[in-house]
C-alpha cells in the first residue's frame, strides 16, 4: 500500500487499485480507459464539492480495487447531507452526458457515453454504490428501519446483480469487466 498526505487529508493507493488498473489497460482500448477516468474523476470530484459546500471536512481518500472511498473527519452528520453527497456523484455525471453528447459537436461520443455509464451505474440499488447507500439513508431518515425493511432492501441488494447478470447474458454483453463489477456486488452483499 502507498500512503502520503496531502495536507490534512491521508491518501491511501491499495495494490488492488494498481493491479485493476493494469489488468484494464492490457485488456481494453485506452481510449475508452481514459474516457472512463476521466468519468471517474468527475464523479469523485462531484462528491468532494458536495462535502465541502456542506461544511465537511476531509480525512482521507483510499484507491482500492472497486473504487475509491472518501472519508470525512467526522462520521455523524445528517441523513440528507449524506442522501446529497451520494448523488452529487451521479447527478454530474449525467450532466456531464447531456452537455457533451448534445452542446459539444467537438468531442467523442464514447466521452459522454462513459459519463452516462459510470451516472447510471453508480445509481443502482447496490449497497456498495451511490444509489443503495442512498436508499438507506431514506430508509434512515424515515426511521422505519427494523428487521423487515433490512430484509427487503438486503433482497432488493442481492437481487438486483443477479438480474443485471442474466439481462447481460441474454442481451449478450461481452464485457468482461461488467460481469465481475456484478458478482462483486452480489457477493459483497451475500457475504456483509
Amino acid at each position: 500500500m502507498i500512503f502520503f498526505c496531502l495536507g490534512k487529508v491521508k491518501i491511501f493507493v491499495e495494490f488492488s487499485f494498481i493491479a485493476v488498473c493494469a489488468v484494464l489497460s492490457a485488456i481494453g482500448d485506452l481510449n475508452i480507459l481514459m474516457y472512463g477516468f476521466l468519468a471517474v474523476i468527475l464523479h469523485e470530484m462531484a462528491h468532494l464539492m458536495a462535502m465541502v459546500i456542506l461544511g465537511m471536512k476531509l480525512k482521507s481518500i483510499t484507491f482500492h480495487g472497486c473504487g475509491i472511498r472518501i472519508c470525512p473527519e467526522q462520521a455523524l452528520f445528517s441523513y440528507w447531507r449524506e442522501f446529497i453527497i451520494l448523488l452529487s456523484g451521479p447527478v454530474v455525471n449525467i450532466i456531464a452526458y447531456i452537455i457533451i453528447r448534445f452542446f459539444l459537436d467537438d468531442f467523442d461520443p464514447e466521452l459522454a457515453n462513459a459519463q452516462l455509464v459510470l451516472g447510471i451505474l453508480n445509481l443502482l440499488p447496490c449497497r456498495r454504490l451511490d444509489g443503495g447507500a442512498a436508499i438507506c439513508c431514506i430508509v434512515s431518515m424515515s426511521k422505519a428501519c427494523d428487521s423487515k425493511v433490512e430484509s427487503i432492501l438486503k433482497f432488493i441488494f442481492i437481487f438486483t446483480p443477479v438480474i443485471l447478470i442474466i439481462v447481460g447474458l441474454f442481451t449478450g454483453i461481452s464485457n468482461f469487466t461488467y460481469y465481475v463489477l456484478m458478482c462483486y456486488l452480489l457477493l459483497s452483499e451475500i457475504f456483509k
